[in-house]
């Protein structure tokens, strides 16, 4: 039993072994709230293990080096700074936590710790902040929603914890239960849970503020916002509303955009129907996805102006590839005078890096995660490390002295954690290995008790001749594991499209601009050009039915 968690995805998992060799991974059924949900990610990333391509050991400046050295040199540089930042994906590790916060007990006032999620969810928690007082994400229990509305959230594909909802979902989709959820889907580009749908509305993102808008009015509250829908829209809104008003509060709205005013919109129409409570749990909040845009973008932004800190540490990020302007972050950083890069690849921001110190893959290493409040999960070696890579707790903990690399002195990764959980007022943590995790007391946030407080909603999505939607594809997602072969090939489970990525258009507005709708071996698909805030990126156009008019979609994750 182990745990897995990339920054994307979590879950319970059990790996299979062979004459000490993992070979397959399953969900863990028995223990973890996951209830052995996964995804593709989590399947394939047994191919990560055997990928050649992954670095054997330490760099300087491109080329090989030793633990010793490395350590020696960044120790110096973090003594001598008078700014340390470490850019890191959300961190969910108790123990990971416990040494960020002994890096600002060394470096008081100047060491900072900044969170980045490549696919940020941060509106959630800043409607959270305005309307309850505390940024949070919630738990959301599709299980217990007899009607459930999404808005542009693939949630049975890669909306937040999509691998927990899909297995919540599939117990009140079964005919011959107590009840079956009824389920509407508005949203622009076809996704797995529009296919699931009972009725489905080809929504532009433009419109997603006037369909809650429409269903605010439709429980006696003026939002000041027009809620007049195009007729094929409001005939799906109308029965949502009508379901809304016959289910009490055993409802669930949930909204994919990363717009503010439409997740403050969300949070409203869930407080009207009495979600909080029921099918939404603010005590129990999800540890995922805690990054901060502003941060970022103020990090970002310090690094490409040349004031960038004196030691920046980058782990399990590749802001590069990921950042919208991430050519201009990568000259910034060459102004910085130390970066370390902690990745197994010498991907596009690790090849740029003074120092390059890759840790174990997760099936190599300990590890601790808290996904939720409720819960403390161990991950767990299967394998001894194939190469020269080292635990990134343990690198961390090196560098400030807490532990030496090796040697008697030397605290391992896994006596730091087994502290951690005795801290934590745990007991039995050979029992907890052994089932992978354990319930964990914990303090109820303060938004519980608060009463719901509207807030001001503006900087809604405006329209446009064309709006583009960029969304995930469920096999290559943010793009992290680009060359997993698995994953290149595994059919998209819409348009049965491998490897290449494409732009999705409605067919009807394709076969009126003159483009092909049907293809073969020997005629291909008509190539176009996107182009968005000046960058510009050229890719077949593909014929997607149920696509709203007047949108093109394109998927993140290519183009590396």
């Amino acid at each position: 039993a182990s745990t897995y968690y990339d920054g994307i995805s979590y879950s319970s998992i059990l790996v299979k072994t062979r004459e000490g060799r993992p070979i397959f991974i399953k969900g863990n059924k028995e223990h973890g709230f996951t209830k052995g949900g996964v995804n593709p990610q989590i399947i394939a990333s047994i191919l990560g293990l055997y990928d050649s391509g992954r670095l054997t050991g330490p760099k300087e400046n491109g080329k090989d080096s030793e633990w010793g050295t490395i350590d020696g040199k960044i120790k110096g540089s973090l003594a001598s700074a008078k700014s340390i930042t470490l850019l890191t994906n959300t961190v969910i590790s108790p123990s990971m936590t416990r040494a960020i916060e002994e890096y600002k007990v060394k470096f008081p006032g100047k060491f900072e710790h900044v969170q980045y999620d490549a696919i940020s969810y941060s509106a959630i928690r800043k409607a959270n902040l305005q309307n309850f007082g505390s940024s949070f994400i919630p738990s959301y229990d599709f299980s217990k929603a007899k009607v459930i509305i999404s808005l542009d959230a693939d949630f049975l594909g890669t909306w937040l914890m999509s691998n927990d909802y899909a297995i919540q979902y599939g117990q009140r989709r079964n005919p011959d239960g107590e009840w079956m959820s009824k389920h509407f889907q508005f949203e622009s580009v076809m996704s797995l849970s529009g296919s699931n749908a009972d009725y489905r509305a080809m929504t532009k993102p433009s419109e997603l503020a006037t369909v809650l808008s429409y269903l605010i009015s439709k429980k006696g509250v003026n939002t000041g916002i027009a809620s007049n829908l195009p007729a094929s829209i409001k005939a799906v809104a109308d029965a949502a509303a009508a379901a809304l008003a016959a289910c009490g509060n055993q409802a669930l709205v949930v909204c994919g955009s990363n717009n503010l005013g439409l997740q403050l919109l969300t949070n409203k129409l869930n407080q009207l129907i009495g979600a909080y409570g029921s099918t939404i749990d603010k005590t129990n909040t999800l540890n995922l996805y805690q990054g901060d845009d502003e941060k970022v973008n103020q990090l970002v932004s310090t690094v490409i102006a040349g004031k960038g800190p004196d030691v920046l540490i980058m782990s399990g990020v590749n802001p590069v590839y990921s950042l919208p302007n991430g050519q201009e972050f990568a000259a910034g950083l060459k102004k910085i005078k130390t970066t370390v890069s902690l990745s197994a690849y010498m991907d596009e921001t690790a090849s740029k890096a003074t120092y390059v110190c890759p840790p174990h893959h997760y099936l190599e290493d300990w590890a601790d995660f808290s996904a939720k409040q409720s819960e403390y999960a161990v991950a767990q070696p299967t394998i001894r490390p194939l190469h020269k890579t080292s635990s990134a707790l343990e690198t961390l903990l090196v560098w400030i002295g807490v532990t030496g690399r090796g040697g008697k002195d030397s605290k391992a990764a896994y006596d730091y954690i087994t502290e951690t959980y005795t801290g934590l007022g745990l007991s039995d943590f050979n029992f907890t290995v052994h089932n992978s995790c354990v319930e964990k007391p914990f303090v109820v946030s303060t938004a519980n008790e608060i009463v719901f407080k509207d807030a001001a909603i503006n900087g809604l999505p405006k329209a446009a001749d064309l709006e583009v939607i960029l969304y995930q594809k469920s096999g290559i997602r943010s793009g992290e594991y680009a060359n997993n072969p698995w994953l290149q090939e595994l059919p998209d489970p819409i348009t049965k499209v491998t490897w290449d990525n494409y732009i999705t258009m409605n067919p009807k507005e394709m076969e009126d601009a003159g483009y092909a709708t049907t293809y073969d071996q020997e005629n291909g698909l008509n190539l176009a050009t996107l182009t968005v805030n000046g960058k510009s990126v050229t890719l077949p156009v593909y014929p997607m039915p149920g696509q709203a008019l007047k949108t093109v979609g394109v998927a993140l994750g290519y183009g590396r």
